[in-house]
């Protein structure tokens, strides 16, 4: 039979992510992708508190922060004050406001450290710019003028440094063995252009390995070869031919379930789906008997459920009582 796919083999981690040690995904917005994707299946997540960074000096600095943020690293652009260090979503017409959110984001980020057992970190790109006045590494640019910034490539001792003191953090931080899984993101940066993109994912790769090899809590999760060599093709694409589609993601998920996923958390992530389904489910019209029959019968499938296994579906047992007709 013709093999028409290079497809990635996938071997069984010696670890196993489940729904009830905490998750804390960082780095560029495919970590985003994969933690809607464990949200949706009711893991204990916490997706980028400090918002996306997509180099790995910039993430390592904010795994490593422990002072607060005051009011000199904010400036003020287009009617609003910014953080070199931050994404834009903590961006704020108030400095109060921006001040407060970044360190009400840094709290949570430390208290979930503590109890944590899996960080999952994914690199975007290891081309970084610097503020051409001070030569300060900035995580965002927030639409400054192109003139205000140096951009250069990380070299693979920079980010091994980088990568290797945010790891001995976290293992400082956290009451128990954590672990650790890194990724590339798979998400094109073309916008550098295609051959800085390779050579860019191409340090990451490099660094990440030496990382991987000098650390025994950190593995490494291949989302970019996934993506480029094994699909391979622009159906897996959103328009823009650079982001992953919901298919694409799906596929990765799958790939990801198969390395880190015991057979107890797959059969519970396939009974959540199922329950995910059916509270989407929309009928033509709420009031018939038989819809108000199929609430009831999912309010005491979860419900039982959720007693059994201890996974959280609180929220969705509020939403379905509230359709009931009678009460």
């Amino acid at each position: 039979m013709m093999k028409l796919r290079t497809e990635i083999p996938s071997t069984k981690s010696d670890f196993d992510i489940d729904h009830f040690g905490p998750i804390l995904l960082l780095g560029s917005c495919f970590a985003e992708n994969i933690g809607k994707k464990m949200d949706a299946n009711k893991f204990k997540t916490l997706i980028n508190p400090l918002g996306i960074s997509y180099n790995p000096v910039s993430l390592s600095q904010l795994i490593l922060r422990e002072e607060v943020f005051n009011v000199g690293e904010f400036g003020f652009s287009n009617e609003l004050y910014f953080n070199y260090k931050l994404h834009s979503e903590f961006s704020a017409i108030e400095l109060d406001t921006a001040i407060k959110n970044a360190n009400t984001a840094l709290y949570k980020q430390h208290d979930f450290l503590k109890t944590c057992k899996v960080v999952f970190i994914s690199l975007g790109t290891a081309w970084v710019h610097e503020l051409t006045s001070s030569r300060q590494l900035v995580n965002n640019c927030h639409k400054q003028e192109a003139a205000l910034f140096h951009k250069r490539l990380l070299a693979i001792d920079e980010i091994t440094i980088a990568l290797s003191n945010a790891i001995k953090h976290i293992n400082s931080k956290t009451r128990h063995q954590v672990q650790i899984v890194f990724t590339v993101s798979p998400i094109r940066h073309l916008k550098d252009g295609f051959h800085e993109n390779q050579l860019s994912k191409s340090t990451l790769q490099m660094a990440v390995n030496e990382v991987c090899k000098a650390h025994e809590n950190c593995t490494y999760f291949p989302s970019y070869e996934i993506l480029i060599d094994d699909l391979r093709d622009y159906r897996f694409y959103e328009a823009d031919m650079v982001h992953p589609n919901k298919l694409a993601i799906e596929y990765i998920w799958e790939k990801l379930a198969e390395v880190y996923f015991s057979e107890k958390t797959k059969k519970l992530n396939k009974l959540i789906q199922g329950f995910n389904a059916s509270i989407a489910h929309r009928p033509f019209n709420l009031e018939t008997t038989k819809h108000q029959d199929f609430i009831k019968n999912m309010i005491q499938h979860i419900s039982l459920f959720q007693e059994k296994e201890k996974i959280d579906f609180n929220l969705e047992l509020i939403e379905l009582k509230s359709k009931l007709l009678s009460q």
